[in-house]
């Protein structure tokens, strides 16, 4: 006949099975918060989105106001060129790239962009002005925000 466990042996082994179960939980537990801090991360966000969506904001006067990420694949800023309310920008990437980078601009005037290539890998965007909202004052500045598509 086998022998009786005793309830002592119950109990430590219910400690046992809780105290293995406890260390998973805590172990899950510090591995999220781990990851949901470095996730959270400003730094981390950045780097993430300047490998996913480079971009970069610029002025007509080639001014760079917001790098991220897409000037490690240009050779330089862009230059902008204007006649009238029409502008041109050109951009020399570092490699070859196979889809026009994404051009808009920012400010309540409407513009018809075109794009073609250029000498060696440049791209050249002709912005030619269509109007812009009535009755609202321009902003004397125009900028431009250029996306690198991959």
């Amino acid at each position: 006949m086998p022998d009786k466990i005793s309830v002592s042996t119950i109990m430590k082994t219910m400690v046992l099975i809780f105290a293995v179960l406890s260390g998973i939980y805590g172990s899950i537990r510090f591995i999220d918060s781990r990851i949901e801090k470095i996730v959270n991360d400003e730094q981390f966000i950045r780097k993430v989105a300047s490998y996913v969506r480079p971009y970069i904001t610029f002025d007509e006067n080639e001014s760079i106001l917001i790098d991220g990420g897409a000037m490690q694949h240009l050779e330089s800023i862009p230059k902008v060129s204007k006649k009238d309310k029409n502008y041109q920008i050109i951009i020399t990437p570092k490699d070859y790239l196979a889809h026009a980078p994404l051009i808009e601009t920012f400010g309540l005037s409407r513009y018809d962009i075109l794009s073609k290539r250029g000498r060696g890998f440049q791209w050249i965007y002709d912005l030619h002005y269509l109007g812009r909202t009535v009755g609202v004052e321009e902003h004397p500045t125009i900028c431009f925000r250029l996306e690198i598509l991959r």
